[in-house]
């Protein structure tokens, strides 16, 4: 469920995180210039309420000459009211400085609903406040601190001669209030903005998206139309039509298609061979169960012809069928994991081993003066190798059981390592060297000898991926020698590469 998750909604978490991006990058930039032009308005407007507020009481005391404090004091307490104030703004009005006049408190909803609104307005008064130090019409004194309740508010006092004594007014304004109302209003109506924002995002690239995969359907629909006339790759002027990317994407396609082509008639080819090599060994062993099954198990001596019969049929198929997977084995890399870095003399030795438990009969010499070289390669692949090369050196010896490996010590081979396999036999004539390495081709002087044609071949596609090469040397007395040459692993490198008989 896992995988079905990834590949079938990625691209559209990609695409939904992808339109958050864009989102919050209009968005932020907007959201802070309509703050600030908000902090701006409602600073101004709190101070010039001030002054009005201050003015307007200094107005109400030097009405009248005797102070009626009934009438001010009623006078007064109508001035708060009629500008913008906020919840625990005060307002004091003293007559000869200690004797109250007015003392009144703006108990009003407050825009402080949760902490984090707190937090941002009092971050807000506090780079505020300044702008009030400068601003006001000048006060007696000024005071801008922090409450207990953690609020930010500035007090100011006005002293106001007034017949022969002082009055004095004191005015207290929450700035923590002020600006949790933009900060109140930014969350409200700036998350519905976000939203509506997303959302138009969104349907703007999911549009796309569907305009994107329409137009890479016609692309595919025109390649289809064009591999189903020529079954190969033909100039549709896609890029022209479509883009250069969609122009990459018809590529890939094809070369997909043709890979798959290749794959499909390689795979036949191979059940073809398997089904045409295999067939007459296989009529061998129903031929032979048959007859046992005919004559019985009585007559010892038929029934040990048969059994060695089946034998020899079945060692046939299990070597046609070695090849084969062989064969799959040269380009099917990824499923042997990563080359590792290897000793050539160990390799050497398990191989010869390995010959060995095959061939008894067979004496597989290694020359002394092999020394310590390295190489990088699939193990699989170098078994491969040397198993043919020395299977094919033991079918093709002739009176001589002799087979001998070594590595090269010559200048030719500088920065390279070569492996040199040689036996005696039947030789291969000079014009027929460089074809003994094509699919199914056999010598003329080996077509009474079993096999296929196809051990050669391996090996130069095995040596090809390693970029390495394949020479053959035979001589007229019949000595003839297979050298495989690979490029010389580092010095720096470590021979990692781990032997054993599990998996051959």
């Amino acid at each position: 469920m896992g995988k079905n998750f990834k590949y079938r909604y990625s691209s559209f978490i990609r695409m939904l995180l992808l339109s958050l991006f864009i989102t919050l990058f209009f968005y932020l930039p907007f959201m802070f210039i309509v703050l600030d032009n908000d902090i701006d308005r409602e600073t101004s407007r709190e101070i010039l309420g001030t002054d009005k507020i201050v003015s307007e009481t200094k107005d109400i005391l030097l009405q009248d000459s005797v102070h009626n404090r009934e009438e001010e004091g009623v006078r007064i307490g109508g001035v708060l009211p009629r500008y913008r104030t906020f919840k625990n703004d005060k307002l004091k009005v003293f007559v000869n400085e200690d004797e109250v006049l007015y003392d009144g408190v703006i108990d009003t909803q407050s825009y402080i609903k949760m902490k984090f609104i707190r937090f941002g307005a009092n971050v807000l008064a506090r780079q505020e406040k300044g702008k009030y130090e400068s601003g006001l019409l000048a006060p007696n004194s000024i005071a801008i601190e922090q409450t207990d309740g953690h609020h930010w508010i500035y007090k100011l006092a006005y002293y106001v001669d007034h017949e022969g004594h002082q009055d004095k007014i004191i005015i207290e304004r929450d700035l923590t209030e002020l600006y949790a109302k933009p900060v109140h209003n930014t969350l409200i109506y700036g998350g519905v903005t976000f939203v509506f924002l997303y959302i138009a995002v969104v349907g703007v690239a999911y549009i796309t998206q569907l305009m994107k995969l329409r137009e890479f359907e016609q692309v595919i629909e025109e390649q289809q139309k064009v591999l189903a006339v020529s079954g190969s790759k033909k100039y549709t002027n896609v890029g022209r039509k479509h883009g250069k990317l969609l122009e990459k994407v018809s590529d890939i396609l094809i070369n997909l298609h043709i890979r798959a082509q290749e794959t499909y008639v390689a795979n036949k080819n191979i059940f073809q061979d398997v089904s045409h090599e295999t067939a007459s060994y296989l009529t061998e062993i129903k031929q032979s169960v048959d007859l046992i099954r005919y004559y019985g198990t009585e007559d010892k001596e038929q029934l040990s012809k048969l059994l060695e019969r089946i034998d020899k049929a079945t060692l046939k198929v299990d070597a046609i069928l070695r090849v084969f997977t062989d064969l799959t084995k040269v380009e099917d890399t990824k499923t042997l994991g990563p080359s590792s870095t290897y000793a050539v003399r160990e390799l050497i030795n398990f191989a010869v081993q390995h010959a060995y438990s095959r061939l008894p009969h067979m004496d597989f010499i290694q020359t002394d003066e092999m020394t310590d070289k390295y190489i990088r390669v699939h193990r699989e692949h170098f078994l491969i190798v040397m198993r043919i090369l020395l299977e094919n050196a033991a079918k093709y010896s002739v009176d001589s059981n002799q087979v001998v490996i070594g590595i090269l010590e010559e200048p030719r081979f500088d920065q390279k390592v070569a492996i040199k396999v040689t036996n005696w036999g039947i030789g291969i004539p000079e014009e027929e060297k460089e074809r003994i390495f094509e699919r199914y081709y056999r010598a003329r002087n080996t077509r009474n000898t079993s096999g296929l044609g196809l051990g050669l071949h391996i090996v130069k596609k095995i040596m090809n991926i390693y970029n390495g090469e394949i020479l053959v040397e035979s001589q007229s007395l019949g000595e003839t020698s297979f050298i495989i040459v690979f490029p010389k692993a580092k010095e720096t490198d470590e021979a990692n590469g781990y032997l054993s008989r599990s998996g051959d």
